[in-house]
């Protein structure tokens, strides 16, 4: 599987980087460096993690990862400030945190889903200013943390995101269990 992972400025993205291409081949683009470009020619799309500039109000300068989400239809995963980006691409709520979150969070999977397959309730690790306390009827919330909202996904479209960061789990079977389940349910998804 070819990934299209675009870090959002990241300090974990080595991290993701490395556990995505243990089994797949990952070019990276850095959003303020190189233009998104064409994902037609990738199986999958991770919008990573970190920014120091929220998605609320920033939309002019986070167009192009926008116009992506709206305009795809490869798989795409949205990791943390990806999960923001789709969420608020959809009509989702965003709350600033004060103060920030840095740590591990007890996280329920509320919405039986393929991703969560064995695992119902885990310790998540989070590095978030921002919350997400709502989504439109365009997405469905799988798992919630006493935050807000921890997982989603598009009810019609190959689109998921987590607030969490599975490739720093303290539980790390739990991470990468998570992303296993992602690319099993890829598999069953027409190319």
């Amino acid at each position: 599987m070819k990934i299209l992972l675009i870090n959002n400025g990241e300090v974990l993205s080595d991290k993701l980087q490395k556990a995505l291409q243990t089994k797949h081949t990952v070019d990276v683009i850095d959003w303020k460096k190189d233009e998104v470009g064409d994902e037609n020619k990738y199986d999958l799309v991770v919008l990573a993690g970190g920014h120091a500039d929220p998605v609320v109000g920033n939309d002019k300068m986070l167009k192009s990862e926008m116009d992506l989400i709206k305009r795809t239809k490869k798989p795409l995963l949205g990791i943390s400030y990806g999960c923001e980006l789709v969420a608020f691409v959809f009509g989702g709520h965003l709350e600033k945190l004060e103060p920030a979150r840095n740590g591990n969070v007890d996280v329920n999977v509320v919405e039986p889903d393929p991703l969560f397959a064995d695992c119902r309730h885990f310790k998540a690790f989070e590095n978030e200013r921002w919350v997400i306390t709502d989504v439109s009827h365009d997405l469905q919330p799988l798992a919630f943390s006493s935050f807000g909202i921890e997982a989603l996904k598009h009810v019609s479209r190959p689109i998921y995101g987590l607030q969490f960061d599975p490739e720093a789990f303290e539980e790390a079977a739990s991470g990468e269990k998570i992303l296993s389940n992602f690319f099993r349910i890829l598999e069953g998804i027409p190319a």
